[in-house]
């Protein structure tokens, strides 16, 4: 009788042990959801269907097979939430260097960021980088966070330096650090600026063939850049537009970079002109270049240059100049020290 009560109550324990096994088991298989027949797991941080892993890569752009996965992605997580961007845990492990690479201490960095509120928050704060440039930003949730990075001579040239996505895999900003892994963030140092010309000009190219000259301060009668504006029609029947650049002590082309970073001339490469060319319907959008130019004196300046509505009559070149009239290639921006920012001499 002892061995069958035994016997008995060994049965129920088991019985009450693979009952809570099967519970907790239930409880840690991952929770998905089907959409238009397709399943996804559901990501317990943010409850919404996981983040697919393609991401776009520096100069390749991302395959038709990408973006409808990311697509159908975003289609899903818009029938679980329609302001689903706001729930992904922002995480950013920086570092704050220099032109040269080196890391700023104590640069303050100011931050906001899209998504929900933090109690008492008016979704916005400051931090301050170590001995090493680190700093780091987390604890909100959202789907962006703009970063702009302050100091004494910390050159910054838009209200926000960087934006960075967390939604979008497939964004040309999509953001992802930690701690063994930190993102570096480059501002320009102004500390060796020297004083320099800043200004821009925007030509109105009323005919093609035609040269349009560009007058410098500081320079008496000379008239050191020209662009001509040249089409041709194709045998396909595109159009092929050219813009071609004379300097008087030759030019050499540069990265274009939106935020205008450009700090120290190249010291050879220089030639007499260059032809950049496009063809329509690339012309529909700002045609973008730059370049290091000299004088006929030896003097410096970086041009960056954008060809807008090149197939249209109101086409226009916008030229932005930043000159140096000591001789030193160096280009460094430095608000304090800009010589006039008011020069904008008429273009021909």
């Amino acid at each position: 009788m002892k061995k069958t009560e035994a016997q008995r109550w060994l049965r129920v324990g088991w019985g009450v042990a693979l009952f809570f096994c099967g519970v907790v088991a239930a409880d840690s298989a991952p929770k998905t959801m089907t959409y238009k027949g397709i399943t996804f797991e559901i990501d317990p941080m943010t409850e919404l269907p996981k983040m697919p892993e393609v991401r776009r890569f520096e100069g390749v752009e991302p395959t038709a097979e990408q973006r409808a996965e990311v697509d159908l992605w975003q289609s899903a997580c818009l029938e679980v939430d329609e302001r689903y961007q706001k729930r992904f845990p922002i995480a950013c492990y920086g570092r704050l260097v220099d032109q040269k690479g080196q890391p700023l201490a104590n640069a303050k960095v100011h931050y906001e960021w899209i998504g929900m509120k933090l109690h008492g928050s008016d979704m916005e704060g400051q931090t301050i980088t170590n001995h090493d440039g680190e700093f780091t930003v987390k604890g909100m949730r959202g789907g962006k966070l703009y970063l702009d990075f302050l100091g004494e001579t910390i050159y910054s040239p838009t209200s926000y330096l960087y934006s960075l996505n967390f939604a979008d895999p497939l964004s040309r900003h999509f953001h992802e650090s930690s701690p063994d892994k930190r993102t570096d963030f480059m501002v320009i140092d102004t500390t060796e600026a020297e004083p320099i010309y800043s200004f821009r000009e925007e030509i109105k190219v009323k005919q093609f063939g035609t040269p349009y000259l560009v007058q410098f301060p500081d320079q008496g009668g000379e008239t050191p850049l020209a662009f001509t504006v040249e089409s041709r029609t194709l045998e396909d029947d595109d159009v092929e537009y050219s813009v071609h650049v004379q300097a008087a002590g030759g030019l050499c082309l540069a990265q274009f970079d939106p935020r205008f970073m450009l700090h120290e001339a190249s010291a050879s490469g220089y030639e007499e002109s260059v032809t950049l060319k496009w063809r329509s319907p690339e012309t529909d959008y700002p045609c973008e270049f730059a370049f290091y130019m000299r004088d006929s004196e030896g003097r410096y300046s970086v041009v960056q240059v954008s060809a807008v509505a090149l197939g249209h009559s109101s086409r226009y070149l916008k030229v932005d100049v930043r000159y140096n009239p000591s001789g030193s290639r160096n280009l460094l921006y430095d608000r304090k020290q800009i010589l006039t920012r008011k020069w904008n001499p008429k273009a021909n």
